[in-house]
């Protein structure tokens, strides 16, 4: 999964500058599709409408068991790329650029699979730097399932209803379907929030990114600053330059990062450093056909409609860098149910299992909340990863401030289910919103008698049953004027910067613009990989097997869904369109050969 690079030089950036980890060279790699060959195990993948490279898709094998797949860069709706399938499980070529470790070509190089984990490939003989070859590697085979946890009941439920009773609901956020949807099924409850957000213009002001920056600066809430906003195609030239010059032509300027404000599933999303004067003009040139590319695009129909109603946009902010080396920010997904935060997600998908991490609420005094709860965290990672362990202590710690926070905006918009993510791990930003959204499609969990279930049942059953006891329900222009948000509809809204007085006021305990000295203790990326001992190795016959999530939870399904983290397009940067054109046939084949036991073309090649 990568983003697309804006730096015209990349690729001879890399031949030079190849990530080193400790004794390790980490070389540029992405998912590609296997080549022509007689392989065994070898089926064909199509891609359906929705899916984009870099998303994972589930597909049936001959025996009607669903796999996972993750579609390779290139390939569009309506393509066909190959995997290979094993009882054990799927793997996938893994395309890798030959780097150069102080002008040689090394004898072997660290890659990054899907699932974040590195392996050691050996380099095949006779390439040069800048040339591919391919490596199989094993696709993780989803989140491993937990039961379905029992309904709440009791001063378990009632606290629950206690909260929607006294909630004053953004009539927004009414969902008229709700009634005809199964007890205590939360897809269906979400697919009914999908079905009623049509011209609901609160839920449109939150997935604009450019109102919903403003909206968040009139609640003080600590968010990463606009660096560029435009809308206007007419205007994106003039703005572009603005941008290069105030922002990535000055000494001290950070690495930035530049995305729509109307597209999903990092879209594109697009990562720029700082350049040098005699890229200046090459520079804007890129980003405005970059921008204006994405402009001309509207989300797909298997969003939302209201997401499909936004007006395109593209913003670009600095890029929030965690001290937590994972390749990615830390990013927490914290989830409001009537004003009151039940949980915050880590969430790796399917693709990266081992990592996905729940914190959940373990109230002080049982059947009621209150801002001496603990939040205990939930994970099935048995391996020894000091940056995983450092990530959730991080979690933990601010997690009763990104609470405050998170119920301050729930509260503030009116909105029965809010999902706030936060960005964790800077020193000198502190904690910092992400984004918000109505709706998610991530696995909720939570722990009784020691046991992990699965709580969809439970959140389902909290905004079902709070619907029928909420009855404090206001217009939505009784929360957006407090927001300083005008308008009669969402063509027409704007948003007022709002005078101290006139805001509503931020709780004691919530989130502010400050450093973040915890975040000091660095964990550098070689600390952020469990051993290899923990998990099958790819140099070897097998593959990993990891059991299959259910179908509905799938990665790369639409407006629920969110896609796999994109850990190789921060980590690596930029990649070339041209880098597919240096294909070495010869050598894939003798490397497909060897990983799925074939005879191979020449006995000295080894790959993982």
């Amino acid at each position: 999964s990568f983003s697309r690079g804006l730096r015209p030089l990349s690729s001879e950036l890399w031949r030079l500058n190849p990530m080193v980890l400790s004794n390790w060279v980490v070389a540029p790699s992405q998912v590609g599709d296997l080549p022509e060959s007689e392989i065994a195990g070898r089926v064909g993948v199509n891609v359906p409408e929705g899916v984009k490279a870099g998303d994972a898709l589930r597909f049936p094998d001959d025996k009607g068991k669903l796999r996972v797949a993750v579609v390779p860069h290139g390939f569009e709706p309506g393509q066909t790329f190959h995997v290979i399938v094993q009882e054990e499980g799927v793997s996938q070529a893994l395309n890798v650029m030959v780097p150069a470790v102080n002008g040689k070509v090394p004898e072997s190089v660290r890659i990054e699979g899907v699932d974040g984990q590195l392996r050691q490939a050996n380099v095949p003989l006779g390439l040069v730097p800048g040339d591919f070859f391919s490596a199989i590697v094993p696709i993780p085979q989803g989140c491993p399932q937990a039961p379905m946890g029992e309904p709440l009941t009791g001063d378990e439920l009632q606290c629950w209803l206690n909260e929607a009773s006294n909630f004053r609901m953004n009539s927004d956020f009414e969902v008229q379907g709700m009634k005809d949807v199964a007890k205590h099924d939360l897809m269906g409850v979400m697919n009914a929030m999908k079905v009623a957000s049509e011209g609901k213009m609160t839920i449109q002001a939150l997935g604009d990114k450019i109102i919903l920056s403003r909206i968040m600066d009139n609640l003080d809430v600590p968010q990463m600053a606009l660096l560029l906003a435009v809308q206007d195609p007419g205007e994106v030239r003039q703005q572009v330059e603005l941008f290069v010059d105030n922002h990535l032509l000055q000494q001290d300027a950070p690495d930035v990062i530049l995305k729509p404000t109307h597209l999903s599933n990092g879209e594109g999303v697009a990562f720029q450093q700082r350049i040098t004067p005699d890229l200046r003009d090459a520079t804007v040139e890129f980003i405005e056909l970059h921008v204006q590319k994405f402009l001309a695009k509207r989300a797909s129909e298997f969003e939302s409609l209201a997401l499909q109603s936004l007006s395109p946009g593209f913003i670009a902010q600095a890029k929030y860098q965690s001290s937590v080396a994972f390749g990615l920010p830390l990013e927490l997904r914290v989830t409001a149910l009537w004003g009151r935060v039940r949980v915050g997600v880590w969430w790796w998908g399917d693709l990266a299992p081992q990592r996905n991490a729940w914190v959940v609420r373990r109230p002080h005094t049982p059947g009621e909340f209150s801002d001496l709860d603990d939040w205990e965290a939930l994970h099935e990672h048995d391996g020894e990863n000091p940056g995983f362990e450092a990530a959730l202590s991080l979690f933990q710690m601010h997690m009763p401030k990104m609470v405050a926070t998170t119920e301050h905006m729930a509260n503030a918009v009116g909105a029965p289910f809010l999902r706030a993510d936060f960005f964790v791990g800077n020193v000198e930003f502190g904690v910092r919103l992400n984004e918000v959204a109505y709706g998610s499609g991530v696995e909720y969990r939570r722990r009784d008698g020691g046991v992990h279930y699965n709580d969809a049942a439970a959140i389902a059953q909290i905004l079902q049953e709070g619907t029928e006891v909420c009855h404090s329900r206001l217009p939505a222009e009784v929360f957006l004027k407090r927001l300083g948000l005008h308008g009669e509809a969402y063509g027409e809204a704007s948003v007022q910067p709002l005078p101290i007085p006139q805001r509503v006021p931020l709780p004691p305990g919530a989130l502010r613009a400050e450093k973040d000295h915890h975040s000091a203790q660095a964990v550098p990326p070689d600390q952020c990989e469990t051993p290899l001992h923990h998990h099958h190795n790819p140099t070897e016959d097998d593959f990993a097997a990891l059991s299959p999530r259910r179908a509905l939870s799938c990665v790369g399904g639409g407006w629920l869904l969110d896609a796999l983290p994109g850990c190789l397009a921060t980590r690596l940067g930029s990649l070339e369109e041209g880098w597919q054109s240096k294909w070495c046939g010869t050598e894939l084949r003798r490397i497909v050969s060897v990983r799925v036991g074939l005879p191979s073309t020449g006995g000295e090649t080894e790959a993982g």
